[in-house]
C-alpha cells in the first residue's frame, strides 16, 4: 500500500511506479482512472488499486500535476488537503462496505414474516407525534386527493407501532415509511385496516428515468426530498441507523443513480456518505491549469468571445449539433476511448476524428453559415470530451460500488 503520511514526492515516486509496473497510462485523469478501475474490476480484493482511485479522486492537481507550477513549499502544503480528502473519501468507502454486509443481514431479516411481540400495543399513545409527522411529511410530498383521509392517519399509526417493536425495522424507519408511502400511496389513504406484503417493499424498482415525460422527473424530485426529510425526521432517534437507510435506499430502486446523473438540488443527502464523495469528485480529463495550446479555442482558432456569441446567437443550430452529435457518439463509442487515449498526447489526431464526427453529423452548410464550420468542429470537440468525463464517472461510480455477487 502506498503509504499516503509520507512527503508528495515519495507518495508520487511510489504511485508512478505502480503505474509504470502495472501498464497504466497516466497522461490525462480520464486514462488513468478508467485504467484503474479496470484492472480493480478485475481484482476485486486489490487493496492497492482501490486506494489508488481514492487518491486520484482525493488529489486537487498536486498528485497529478500536469503543466501547474508551485512556488517552493506551496506543493507540499496544498498537499495536506489531498491528504484529507483521502482520509475522508477512505473512511467513507470502509462504511459503505461496511453498510453492504450490515443490509444483507436486516435485508434478510425483513424478507421473513415479522415477529410481532405479543405485547404490541397499535394504539400506544407514544407513538402518536411521529404519526402526525408523518402524515404531514406524506400530505406535502404525496400527491393523492384523499391525503386528508383519516385512514391515513390510522394506517401510519400503526405501521410505526409494529416497525417499533421489531428491531431491524425500528433501526431503518425512515425507510421503511419511505417504502411504505411510495409503494403503496394510494391505500394508504383510503384502506381501512390496510395489509400490505412488508417483504414486497424490499423488492428493487426501477423508475422510468431515461427521460422527462413532464411528470416523472418532477416526482422523483418529490420522493427524494421525501426520504431527506423521512431521515431529518428521525436522526436524533435511538437506534436509527441513517447511512444503512440511504444505502437502502440506493439498493432498492433506481432513484439514488438518477439523482446521481442528474444532482437535482436539495436531494443529495438521500445518497450514502461515499455516493456523496463520488459526486463531488472532479473526474474530468481537463487539467486544471490546461495550457491555452489544449483549449478548444486555440485548436479551432477562435476566441471565447466568438463562442459565446455563436451560443447565444445560433442557439437553435447548437441544439440541432449537440442532438445529432451525442446521438452519433453514442452509437460509436470508440471515439469517447480516443478521446481518452490522445488528449494531451496527440491533439491533431483528435481533430482528425472531429473531422470524421463533422463529415457523419453535418449536413453541408449553406453558404452565409459556412463561417460556423469551427465553430461547430469546436462544438465537437468539446461534446465528446464531456462524454468522456460522464464514461469514466459512470465506471468508476459502477466499480467502486459493486458489491460481491454483481
Amino acid at each position: 500500500m502506498i503509504q499516503i503520511n509520507q512527503g508528495l514526492q515519495e507518495v508520487k515516486e511510489e504511485f508512478f511506479s505502480i503505474c509504470r509496473e502495472k501498464q497504466i497510462p497516466t497522461h490525462n485523469k480520464a486514462a488513468l482512472l478508467y485504467e484503474l478501475s479496470t484492472q480493480l474490476q478485475s481484482d476485486r480484493n486489490n487493496g492497492l488499486l482501490r486506494q489508488m482511485i481514492l487518491l486520484v479522486l482525493a488529489d486537487n492537481d498536486v498528485l497529478l500535476n500536469y503543466f501547474g507550477e508551485f512556488r517552493k513549499g506551496e506543493e507540499e502544503e496544498a498537499f495536506q488537503c489531498v491528504r484529507g480528502n483521502y482520509n475522508r473519501l477512505a473512511a467513507d468507502d470502509k462504511l459503505q462496505q461496511q453498510m453492504s454486509l450490515k443490509w444483507k443481514e436486516v435485508l434478510a431479516s425483513c424478507m421473513k414474516p415479522p415477529r410481532i411481540h405479543a405485547g404490541c400495543d397499535v394504539n400506544e399513545a407514544a407513538y402518536r407525534e411521529r404519526t402526525k409527522q408523518a402524515e404531514q411529511l406524506y400530505r406535502k410530498f404525496m400527491e393523492k386527493s384523499e391525503k386528508n383521509s383519516p385512514e391515513l392517519s390510522n394506517n401510519l399509526h400503526y405501521f410505526i407501532c409494529m416497525a417499533e417493536q421489531i428491531q431491524e425495522y425500528r433501526m431503518i424507519m425512515p425507510l421503511f415509511l419511505f417504502q411504505l408511502m411510495v409503494r403503496h400511496t394510494g391505500r394508504l389513504a383510503t384502506k381501512e385496516s390496510l395489509n400490505v406484503s412488508l417483504k414486497s417493499l424490499w423488492s428493487y424498482k426501477a423508475y422510468q428515468t431515461a427521460q422527462d415525460n413532464g411528470k416523472n422527473y418532477r416526482r422523483y424530485q418529490l420522493y427524494a426530498k421525501l426520504f431527506v426529510k423521512l431521515c431529518k425526521a428521525y436522526r436524533d432517534y435511538d437506534g436509527i441507523d441513517l447511512p444503512l437507510c440511504q444505502y437502502g435506499f440506493w439498493k432498492t430502486s433506481n432513484l439514488a443513480d438518477w439523482i446521481m446523473d442528474l444532482k437535482p438540488k436539495k436531494t443529495k443527502k438521500a445518497l450514502t456518505p461515499f455516493f456523496r464523495d463520488l459526486l463531488r469528485a472532479d473526474m474530468s480529463a481537463i487539467a486544471c491549469y490546461e495550457p491555452e495550446k489544449y483549449s478548444t479555442c486555440a485548436i479551432f482558432g477562435i476566441s471565447e468571445e466568438q463562442k459565446w456569441r455563436y451560443l447565444q446567437n445560433f442557439w437553435e443550430d447548437y441544439k440541432e449539433v449537440g442532438q445529432a452529435v451525442e446521438k452519433y457518439v453514442f452509437a460509436h463509442i470508440e471515439y469517447v476511448l480516443y478521446w481518452m487515449k490522445h488528449l494531451y498526447a496527440e491533439q491533431e489526431i483528435l481533430k482528425a476524428y472531429v473531422d470524421e464526427i463533422y463529415r457523419a453529423c453535418i449536413p453541408k452548410l449553406p453558404e452565409k453559415k459556412a463561417w460556423m464550420e469551427s465553430y461547430i468542429r469546436a462544438q465537437i470537440y468539446d461534446i465528446v470530451r464531456e462524454m468522456l468525463e460522464l464514461a469514466v464517472r459512470t465506471k468508476v461510480t459502477a466499480v467502486l460500488t459493486q458489491e460481491e455477487g454483481e
